[in-house]
């Protein structure tokens, strides 16, 4: 498994449009970016950045609200067969997380990706290949993501993260 996402910023009514999927049909509404309004690319380097966020594991959702929802959070709206998996934050969680995140220094997110594990069971299990956690290449991508929720939560939108 490649183990690349992206996220998605969609319009609220298209959330719904969405959610009225069947869970079967929802990979693939996102993967043709059916609903997108605008997007960004995060390769691998969202492994690194949830983790730093969260509990420091792939499926930790044990940190500090918001910031732990910010790449998976607790909507899980679709896993295909192939382990591919569609996350989705409300309109009101995307202005919660990006207020959050203009909170992170760079210099607190470097001491959260630094004290990271070595890859735990859940990276084994999700077949996902080392990510690599160096600042140099994490940085970019959370910067991005940042700016990404700022604009987002701005303009009233959901966001959708997947992967697979």
């Amino acid at each position: 498994m490649a183990g690349r996402g992206d996220f998605q910023a969609i319009t609220p009514a298209d959330m719904e449009r969405l959610l009225a999927l069947p869970e079967a049909e929802r990979w693939d509404a996102t993967a043709l970016e059916k609903f997108v309004v605008f997007g960004i690319p995060m390769d691998k380097a969202w492994v690194a950045i949830h983790r730093s966020l969260s509990d420091g594991s792939v499926y930790g959702m044990l940190g500090e609200p918001p910031l732990d929802m910010a790449v998976l959070g607790y909507h899980l709206i679709c896993r295909t067969a192939l382990g591919s998996f569609v996350y989705l934050k409300r309109p009101a969680e995307v202005a919660d997380i990006a207020q959050e995140l203009s909170r992170l220094s760079r210099e607190k997110f470097v001491d959260r990706l630094a004290a990271l594990p070595e890859a735990d069971d859940d990276m084994v299990a999700l077949e996902l290949s080392p990510i690599p956690d160096e600042i140099e290449y994490v940085w970019p991508y959370f910067e991005d993501m940042c700016v990404f929720y700022r604009r987002s939560a701005a303009e009233g939108l959901a966001v959708v993260f997947s992967w697979g």
